[in-house]
């Protein structure tokens, strides 16, 4: 579909006695690597193809992608049956995405969340383990990945779309400011004319749109999301790394831009606040201050390995409603005193607001370093305010 090449005419090669099996395209295409979902987009292409909703039923899609597949490459595999090659999946058949179970296969083929995979097996042998890489060390594999990606440069980084507002000419700052689950860049844009910051020395504003991919908690939809959440208290590491390798790729595009690193900083709302935290707190050189609103700490236990000593003392605000009921802010308070063990310079603010943003906060935000707002030199960064600091929320579009 990444080319828009058209839909493959599968009623009809079958029907002329062609046999058809699915597989997997590489993950830097359109796909990633999961049979489950060529199934799914198989069967549900030809349905819209035809405008019937009887074409290519879940039964043949699945046989497609297991015994179909395995036929057309010679591998004898595709089924539980004596003499066949172990090649096996295991599901969670309490996942949510499985639920109600009223029909097993078909649940599978249009519902099945990846998340439900638990174990594969290849030729007998485990693969993946409680849906952990067997037979590679990930956090390592990872860590090599991040550590060539500075090298890469953004020109080979998938580099995200972005909207930009520049408060003036020849901006020397920049304020990337990422939005939460299910939002996109255009979230925080009336946030701009009201922190009331000077023209000038001018800012950039980098909203970025966070990449379209299933969300587990919200039944596998696709949406903008910086990361998946499963609601079940697992976090999704891999998809924090990927974001937090994104935004970097725009600190670099900043930089390639004019603008100094001690003049960039991260924001972000809910689940841009945590990769704002996620990347800032690991960024190679100092940068100017992370807003983290609405938010937590990501894999706090990797975070005392990877800090970066650059920005050990990076100031850092931090603002959370009392009545959110989204991320509790019992979860930011601990995610806080985390960060203040560490050694880091947090200034905590509370607002009597749910999960949204209120208009004494953006003041706040607006006043953090006076004359000079929009550099965001946190001036005051290390001095954290005591917690019940209530402010009444007003209307205000920030709720994602």
């Amino acid at each position: 579909m990444i080319l828009g090449d058209g839909i493959t005419r599968i009623t009809e090669l079958r029907a002329a006695g062609v046999r058809i099996g699915l597989g997997t395209d590489g993950g830097c295409t359109n796909n990633r690597l999961s049979v489950f979902e060529e199934m799914r987009m198989a069967a549900l292409l030809q349905k819209v193809r035809h405008l019937d909703g009887t074409r290519l039923p879940a039964e043949e899609a699945f046989a497609m992608g297991t015994t179909g597949g395995a036929a057309l490459l010679g591998i004898d595999a595709g089924d539980i049956a004596p003499g066949r090659a172990a090649d096996l999946v295991a599901v969670d058949l309490a996942h949510p995405s499985l639920h109600p179970p009223t029909n097993l296969l078909k649940n599978v083929v249009y519902a099945m969340s990846p998340q439900a995979v638990t174990d594969v097996w290849v030729h007998g042998s485990p693969v993946v383990r409680a849906q952990k890489l067997a037979t590679l060390d990930q956090e390592a594999l990872m860590e090599r990945v991040r550590s060539a990606h500075p090298r890469l440069g953004p020109r080979m980084s998938d580099v995200l779309e972005t909207i930009e507002i520049e408060t003036g000419p020849s901006p020397r700052a920049a304020i990337i400011w990422m939005h939460g689950l299910g939002a996109d860049g255009h979230d925080f844009e009336p946030i701009v004319p009201e922190l009331g910051m000077p023209t000038a020395p001018a800012v950039r504003f980098v909203f970025p749109h966070a990449p379209l991919q299933p969300v587990t908690i919200n039944g596998g939809v696709r949406m903008r999301a910086w990361y998946d959440v499963t609601g079940d208290g697992r976090q999704d590491a891999t998809g924090i790394r990927a974001s937090q390798a994104r935004v970097e790729a725009l600190i670099a595009r900043e930089r390639a831009r004019g603008i100094a690193p001690g003049a960039i900083v991260l924001a972000g709302f809910s689940q841009g606040g945590a990769i704002a935290l996620q990347t800032g707190l690991r960024h190679a050189e100092r940068l100017a201050g992370i807003l983290a609103l609405s938010t937590y700490l990501p894999l706090p236990d990797t975070l005392k390995r990877e800090a970066s000593p650059a920005n050990r003392d990076l100031p850092i605000f931090m603002a959370h409603g009392t009545q959110d009921p989204v991320i509790p802010l019992s979860r930011a308070a601990r995610s806080r005193d985390a960060l203040i063990s560490l050694g880091y310079a947090v200034e905590w603010h509370e607002y009597a607001m749910p999960h949204s943003v209120c208009a004494e906060e953006i003041a706040d935000i607006g006043a953090l370093a006076p004359p000079h707002p929009l550099l965001l030199d946190l001036t005051r960064g290390g001095r954290v305010l005591s917690p019940g600091r209530a402010a009444q929320p007003a209307a205000s579009p920030y709720s994602s």
